[in-house]
């Protein structure tokens, strides 16, 4: 702990943030799904075990102090929105800002305002989603596969090939996503438009793909 006697100025505040724009590296926090030895960190966190963690590269496109800078019982607060690559975590880039304040830091309050390109004006409750089922609309409101994938690379592939993604077969990496890495994504769609399957680069086979998940579609009786 450290107490503030003098918040920082808003003036100040805005240059760490400026300063946090662009690629940066994060240490996942000990409270986190991130495995390490086939471990989650949360379950050596929960066993009282501190474990070297892995860094990772992230970005932060865009953040912006919305709030005044308060001061209340020896603390500072204010709010912050940031937009951000995957694998971000917030909680320590609170931390991080605290640490270029001078001071300990933590994040008191979050809420995530869209999700690749999907916002929260769309998301239903559960309540809602409860509601639509009885009055049998919940069809109208469900997204397309299609569109939910939409932010990942696309490869259209031939009706003869899709045969053999829906039997789960790893293909031969197209020249296109040559640069790309085991984390990353691919969405295979037939000529037709349909999204069959979901690949990404064989982690140990260089210059294959393997299925992350096979879209079966069902027919209709």
């Amino acid at each position: 702990k450290k107490p503030v006697s003098v918040p920082p100025d808003e003036q100040t505040v805005q240059s760490v943030l400026r300063s946090l724009e662009g690629t940066i590296e994060q240490v996942p926090p000990m409270y986190s799904a991130v495995k390490v030895g086939g471990k989650k960190l949360y379950e050596y966190a929960r066993a009282g075990i501190e474990v070297e963690r892995p860094k990772r590269t992230i970005a932060i496109h865009d953040i912006e102090l919305t709030s005044e800078i308060r001061h209340e019982q020896d603390k500072a607060r204010f709010r912050f929105v940031v937009t951000c690559s995957k694998g971000t975590y917030v909680r320590t880039l609170a931390v991080t800002i605290g640490e270029k304040l001078g001071y300990p830091a933590h994040m008191s309050h979050l809420v995530r305002t869209a999700s690749g390109p999907f916002t929260l004006d769309e998301c239903l409750t559960f309540e809602d989603v409860e509601g639509l089922i009885a009055d049998g609309t919940l069809s109208e409101k469900l997204v397309p596969i299609e569109r939910a994938l939409d932010h990942l690379p696309k490869w259209i592939i031939s009706d003869t090939l899709a045969k053999k993604v829906e039997n789960g077969a790893v293909l031969e990496t197209p020249g296109s996503f040559s640069h790309l890495t085991s984390e990353d994504r691919i969405a295979v769609f037939t000529e037709a438009g349909r999204c069959t399957a979901v690949y990404y680069p064989h982690p140990t086979k260089t210059g294959l793909l393997k299925p992350a998940k096979v879209l079966v579609q069902k027919s209709e009786q």
